[in-house]
């Protein structure tokens, strides 16, 4: 006081007095008075709301308040805070939830703990903020861990919570490998957290941010970028021991599908491309082919919802045998059919042992050693047997086929089109992806058959059919499946793809055709996103518990619960579930609310037929029956937006003034009759929900909480992924359902056979909760089964990450700790087919034995995994659908399927350019002499020897042959861009454009577009020049074939009638990726690569026609002796370096893309035919039998570049072709 004057005084300001963050000095009797004055404020608040409810008539609140005294297990005046979240919450502290609270904040065991609590008791609302200001202690960061989606209501409610009397800060710091990694930028991310401890803040985080943060520092460890690593890695240190975290939905946080991944290194494209895609397409359309006679055969196992449109059809699977019907179907079809396999090519013991490969889980050893060997003169056949298997036995096929599209995957339009995961219905996920290429390829087709073509991608497609050889050939490949386009648009003279009209037209009538989507799929999707990282870094759910392996006991702990503990076993032995005896009956409490009359009503979501219902239909259904709230937590409202379903359900429903639902952004909004959105905390109905529609969609059937009306009914739809956990999560949305709400059950006709099913009732017999129960109780079990395998993989990758560190403590300072600390951390991401789907012998087990822990905990954490596996591997479970590839997954070590993983991905690298410095004396020499003299000079370099350094040589061993040829090429010309050293990157190679050619000594050299330049203007100066300057263009479609002979154009002009030889043609065409050739280069070429050849009759009577052999054997013979190559497998050098040339785009159906393959070539192939010429050759026949052109059409119906008609140029046996005719007419 001064002056007579004093502060203003308010509760408020007397109430803030009580912080004990602030430090304000207080006597014990002054506290003692205040604590006093806020408990009659308490008491006076609880008086006003039991009035409140009794005038209002709210029995129910009445008997609440009047049982609830408060302060009956704990003191205001230890926990002044308690008092203040009362005051301003306007609410009385019940006894059991301070019984959590304290066991939150200092559990009994003294080690990481979870806790049970039911849904609708205050966890989060009032237990979060009463722990999370008492941790806040100054000497530990308070962090609150939520799941992603649940960030904005969690900062809403601790602003409620905390912020006013209590006076904490909320801060919420996201953090991901996009995040500047600059040193000032981790600084600052530093002194914010540490100003929230020091000010005794709560800090806000979702489980991916504390991972990445963790990830981001190793992974700059990884790159060695140890400047950004270290403050990185000693920040984390700091944080494993000054945090103190709480996990709220912590049954969802240590989910063993939480998991975090880091990819890094080079991109490449996935093994096996492009068959690789164009293999699962295939089998697909054998899918598709098949469903409906194991529909009509095991009409209970399958349902099959065909579409309108005439798409790839809905499959439902309800029973297990009709999956491994299908199965089977698909196994005989691909041994029969030679759309996928050459099966032609085996004998039948050969196809059996195929058969036994692709469809059982243990092949006997001769199989194994069959696949082996199987064609060395085409290695794809071994690759697409592998990845047969992979697709069957791994039950991937499956796997994908039983994901529900737009609800569990899908393309975000906002990335790249490449199938995600999807958190909810029609909500991707911002970064994750799927961590199985095979995975990813097989959603990304679904998901673009089920989508469809939109009018932007119809138009790539056409435009790339307008730019081929023959766009009229073409476009009749492009559309030969789609038998319901109109006779006007299927000529393609017809066709204006700049009409839009015109094109809005056609793209109603085959956007949806799944030929038309492949073509798109395999020209721009695939080719361009289909990419796969060297190593990757991964972190899992192990890893969010503050965990020290040397200390028993810590101040550092990480505490939570949950309304549901059924993944208890699942949960990371760094963390343990500690229920309180109190609450010991949670479990099985909600149960029983399902039991209980009111909530016993089931219904089946189909029409009277059968059929599916439709979502409009189902809606009508809910407003007959007078229900006006939805938790769909089975997702069946899936055609419709949530805003849509608000919208269309106020059109059913007249009576309902507005309708509730969560937008994009997750915020409850509210829809008025009118049209007109607000949110719902702004609205009228923020906490009278009496009158209106609430649609509550799967991804906020968690953690949501709105004031549902007293005897609010609720219709719940029910899932074939559906587990128990989800569903009571979704149930107790219904806060009362104990008492006086009610629920009733919806359920698909695929769920409703599997109830039957699982439950063994007869079908016509009624149905109720109690089966609903039964039903999910097993489902849960099979699902959390299927599990094991991954949080065993999962503990023992932690295991292993934490014992290395311990190994090498100084992996920061000492460059031996840090390889060997690398080695444990890094994963190998690029993994070949065989490495992927080859049956293994080797154990998870045998591999850990190399590992010695000398941490105790981890040693003890190790052996109860292990015992945890051989139990499971007892149980014979393995034949379960969706949990067979998981088992695979732990035998075979290194597969990973289903795991869904957040995968923060690597942007491509960003390299320096060379920059021309000037042309080389040497080669002036060579412009004015002729001569080239290679071992003078450094300026160029033999093409072999450039091979040699590339990514592809180093792969296959390249070598210069001893025939090695007379083709050389500049320095200026090799080198592009800066790698990394001993890392080639072939992104980035050099067209082939400018060739300099001798013809005195037969030299040629390639040069850069700036040597080029240069040597014009010397051989124009020239009067008499050596050397022959020439353009080229590797051919890749059959347009530039022209550019073949090399004399499309020369400086000076060649002399007349001069003719290459022919090596030259080969040599150059091979280096710079052609594709196209003509028929007389055939044989050239075949030398070339080392691979035998005999004359077309040999051909058609030999077993193995062409007999190109991917091996080389000096000895064998042939007409033309031995043949010497450059490696031992020119084949598979050559499918990488035309890919790698060809930027990754599709060239199988070119004729280099029959020689990778092995398919049989001859002169009257579409690739080599003049339309017309059917003349006769009295020397070279080749007789195309009936298998061979049922075969060459079926390849030749989805070629994107051969658009040929085939039967109206095969030469049959008594017709001849002149071959030199043929041959002068192509020169």
């Amino acid at each position: 006081m001064h002056g007579l004057l004093s502060p203003c005084m308010s509760p408020t300001s007397l109430l803030e007095q009580l912080r004990p963050h602030t430090g304000a000095a207080q006597t014990i009797a002054l506290k003692g008075m205040l604590v006093d004055y806020g408990s009659a404020i308490s008491r006076y608040q609880r008086l006003l709301r039991i009035t409140d409810a009794q005038l209002k008539g709210n029995s129910r609140k009445v008997s609440e308040e009047s049982k609830n005294h408060g302060h009956g297990n704990w003191s205001p005046i230890e926990h002044p805070d308690w008092l203040l979240i009362e005051i301003d919450g306007n609410m009385l502290i019940r006894d059991e939830q301070v019984t959590v609270a304290l066991a939150t904040i200092k559990p009994g065991s003294n080690e990481n703990s979870l806790l049970q609590m039911n849904m609708g008791q205050g966890k989060t609302s009032v237990i979060i903020p009463m722990a999370a200001t008492e941790i806040a202690d100054r000497k530990h960061l308070a962090r609150i861990l939520v799941p992603r989606q649940l960030l904005p209501s969690m900062v809403t409610l601790l602003k409620s919570r905390l912020g006013g009397l209590v006076g904490r800060n909320i801060q919420h710091l996201p953090y991901s490998r996009r995040t500047d990694p600059s040193r000032t930028v981790t600084q600052a991310y530093f002194n914010i957290q540490n100003s929230a401890k020091r000010t005794a803040a709560v800090f806000l985080a979702a489980p991916e941010h504390i991972m990445s943060f963790k990830l981001c520092g190793l992974q700059h460890l990884s790159d060695g970028r140890l400047d950004e690593a270290k403050p990185m890695i000693k920040i984390q240190d700091w944080l494993n021991v000054n945090a103190r975290d709480i996990v709220d939905e912590s049954d969802f946080v240590f989910s063993p599908r939480t998991a975090l991944c880091f990819p890094s290194g080079n991109q490449t494209t996935v093994d096996g491309h492009p068959y690789r895609w164009r293999i699962i397409e295939a089998l697909l359309k054998l899918v598709e082919s098949n469903v409906s006679s194991v529909q009509y055969e095991m009409p209970g196992g399958i349902e099959v919802v065909d579409r309108l449109n005439a798409g790839f059809p809905f499959i439902f699977f309800l029973r297990q045998n009709a999956e491994e019907l299908l199965l089977s179907r698909i196994v005989v079809q691909i041994l029969s059919e030679p759309s996928i396999l050459p099966v032609h090519s085996f004998s039948r013991s050969e196809l059996t042992a195929i058969g036994e490969f692709i469809s059982n889980v243990r092949p006997s050893q001769c199989v194994m050693d069959f696949v082996k060997t199987v064609m060395p003169d085409r290695p794809e056949i071994k690759k697409i047997t592998h990845l047969l298997r992979g697709l069957i036995v791994h039950r991937i096929l499956l796997l994908t086929l039983k994901k529900r599209w737009n609800v569990q995957y899908g393309v975000d339009p906002r990335r790249d089109p490449i199938a995600v995961p999807f958190n909810a219905k029609g909500v991707p996920s911002d970064q994750s992806e799927w961590g199985h290429p095979d995975v990813a390829i097989l959603f990304t087709v679904l998901a673009h058959y089920y989508s469809g073509l939109n009018l932007e991608q119809l138009r790539q497609s056409l435009a790339l059919v307008a730019q081929s050889d023959d766009p009229a050939r073409a476009y009749q490949s492009f559309i030969h499946a789609c038998t319901n386009l109109r006779g006007t648009f299927c000529d393609w003279e017809a066709i204006n793809p700049g009409d839009g009209t015109q094109l809005s037209a056609i793209w109603k009538e085959i956007r949806f055709n799944t030929s038309v989507i492949d073509h798109y799929l395999n020209n721009f999707v695939f080719p361009r996103h289909t990419k796969q990282f060297r190593i990757k870094l991964q972190a899992s759910g192990w890893d969010i518990p503050l965990f020290s392996p040397l200390a028993n006991e810590s101040t550092s702990l990480t505490t939570g619960f949950s309304g549901t503990n059924d993944n208890r076993r699942m949960l990371p032995l760094t963390i343990k579930q500690h229920d309180l005896p109190s609450l010991a009956h949670t479990s099985a409490e909600v149960l029983t609310y399902l039991l209980q009359i009111r909530n016993r009503k089931y219904y089946v979501a189909a029409e009277f037929d059968g059929r599916r219902m439709t979502e409009y239909s189902l809606l009508r259904r809910l407003e007959k029956l007078r229900i006006r709230v939805l938790i769909d937590a089975g997702a069946q409202i899936l055609e419709m937006s949530n805003e849509q379903a608000a919208k269309i359900w106020l059109g059913i429903d007249k009576a309902a003034p507005a309708a509730v639902y969560f937008n994009k952004h997750d915020i409850a909004c509210v829809r008025y009759r009118q049209g007109t959105t607000m949110p719902l905390l702004v609205s009228p109905f923020a906490e009278d929900l009496s009158d209106v529609l609430v649609y509550i969609d799967e991804s906020h059937c968690r953690g949501t909480d709105l004031m549902l009306p007293e005897h609010a009914r609720g219709a719940l739809t029910l899932g074939m992924s559906l587990q128990k956990d989800t569903l009571i999560q979704s149930a107790m949305r219904l806060r009362q359902l104990g008492t006086t709400q009610s629920v009733c059950f919806f359920a698909p006709p695929e769920v409703n056979q599997s109830i039957i099913d699982i439950t063994k009732i007869h079908p016509a017999q009624k149905l109720d909760s109690a089966h609903v129960i039964h039903w999910l109780l097993h489902s849960t079990c099979e699902q959390l089964e299927s599990l094991s395998p991954l949080f065993y993989t999962h503990g023992m990758e932690f295991c292993r990450r934490t014992q290395g560190a311990l190994d090498s403590l100084d992996y920061l300072t000492n460059p031996n700790h840090k390889i060997g600390y690398l080695k444990v951390l890094r994963q190998q991401e690029r993994q070949s087919l065989i490495q992927l789907y080859e049956p293994k012998i080797k154990t998870l087990t045998i591999e850990n034995q190399a590992v010695t822990y000398t941490a105790p905990r981890l040693k003890a954490f190790t052996n109860e995994l292990s015992a945890r596996r051989r139990a499971f591997r007892d149980t014979g479970n393995a034949v379960h659908a969706s949990a067979l590839q998981e088992v695979e997954q732990q035998r075979e070590v290194e597969v990973e399927v289903e795991v869904e993983k957040v995968r923060e991905v690597q942007r491509p690298n960003w390299y320096r350019p060379f920059l021309f410095e000037r042309l080389d004396h040497y080669i002036v020499k060579f412009v004015t002499t002729g001569h080239l003299s290679p071992r003078h000079s450094a300026g160029y370099d033999h093409m072999f020897d450039f091979l040699k350094r590339t990514a592809a040589g180093q792969k296959h061993g390249v070598m210069k042959p001893k025939d090695h040829s007379r083709l050389y090429l500049t320095r200026e010309f090799s080198l592009t861009v800066r790698c990394p050293p001993n890392k080639p990157d072939d992104s980035f190679l050099r067209p082939v454009q400018w060739l300099l050619w001798s013809i005195k000594n037969e030299e040629a050299l390639l040069l850069s577009p700036e040597e080029a330049e240069l040597i014009i203007s010397i051989i124009r100066h020239q009067s008499d020049t050596q050397v022959h300057l020439l353009t080229y263009a590797a051919p890749v479609t059959r347009r530039m074939l022209h550019f073949n002979n090399l004399s499309y154009y020369a400086i000076p002009p060649l002399p007349e009638n001069y003719k290459m030889p022919d090596w030259l043609p080969i040599e150059v065409g091979f280096f710079a990726g052609r594709i196209y050739f003509e028929w007389h280069e055939y044989q050239g070429i075949l030398r070339f690569l080392g691979l035998g050849y005999t004359t077309a009759i040999d051909a058609i009577e030999a077993k193995e026609v062409l007999g190109s052999l991917d091996i080389v054997d000096d000895k064998r013979d042939n007409n033309e002796g031995p043949c010497t190559t450059f490696t031992t497998k020119p084949l598979s050098f050559l499918q990488d370096w035309i890919s790698a040339r060809r930027k990754m785009q599709d060239w199988s159906s070119s004729p280099m893309g029959y020689i990778v393959t092995g398919k049989k070539l001859h002169a009257h192939h579409p690739f080599f035919s003049v339309p017309g010429d059917r003349r006769k050759d009295k020397t070279d026949v080749c007789v195309v039998t009936a298998e061979d052109t049922h075969q060459e059409n079926d390849y030749d119906d989805d070629d994107d570049d051969v658009f040929c008609d085939q039967n109206d140029y095969v030469a049959t046996e008594n017709e001849n072709v002149d071959w030199d005719d043929h041959k002068s007419m192509n020169e």
